[in-house]
């Protein structure tokens, strides 16, 4: 009889050993999924001030794509291309607004784009209003080299803000996504992406790809 009880009190306290193991397992595992938790959540601030640190770099500058280089290029030469731009735009730009001007080419093709860094905000955005007013007043005759005075057969100029290399990245997927699921436009406007289905439609902020799988679940 003193065996049995022995036996069952030596069952009690293994399991009453584990069960303590048990409960100091689970305590462990929820202090790990707070921590990573509250690590995601700090990641995801850090992330979100570089991304706005990096939209104020980019703030002031525009890309002008699809104008001709000569050879021997150089500062001045791009300088004056700005400025003929401003002029034809009615968008005045001197010299001292100009911070830097540069040319970047692109990996997958031949063809380069002229990057302005302006000394303003305000100046950046305005230019870009006034393009895209040319362009809807002048149909037939939108902006291109020849109003540059640049020579040889009329080549259309883009304008468009120069986007950081993550906004840029969500701004193709966004556009892919609206001629796909039947979007008619999606722009930039002060480096964010926005999506509009049609005329009146509510628009919508995309901050990341999740932002696009829930407008194809809300459909």
């Amino acid at each position: 009889m003193a065996e049995v009880i022995a036996q069952n009190t030596e069952i009690k306290d293994a399991i009453a050993f584990t069960s303590k193991q048990y409960d100091d397992m689970m305590v462990q595992l929820h202090q790990l999924e707070s921590e990573r938790k509250s690590d995601r959540v700090h990641i995801q601030q850090l992330e979100e001030k570089v991304e706005n640190l990096e939209r104020m770099l980019y703030s002031t500058k525009i890309e002008i794509r699809n104008i001709p280089k000569k050879p021997g290029e150089n500062k001045d030469d791009l300088c004056t291309i700005i400025t003929r731009v401003g002029n034809v735009l009615e968008t005045p730009i001197q010299r001292q607004d100009i911070k830097d001007v540069f040319r970047v080419n692109y990996k997958d093709s031949k063809s380069s784009a002229i990057i302005v860094d302006l000394s303003s905000v305000i100046l950046k955005e305005n230019l870009l209003k006034k393009g895209r007013h040319f362009n809807n007043k002048n149909k037939q005759n939108k902006v291109n080299s020849t109003h540059l005075n640049i020579e040889g057969p009329p080549k259309p100029v883009y304008l468009s803000e120069r986007l950081a290399p993550k906004t840029q990245g969500l701004f193709h997927i966004t556009r892919n996504f609206a001629k796909d699921n039947g979007y008619k436009y999606c722009w930039t406007s002060y480096g964010r992406v926005f999506l509009r289905q049609d005329d009146g439609k509510q628009q919508f902020l995309i901050k990341s790809e999740g932002d696009l799988n829930n407008l194809l679940q809300e459909k």
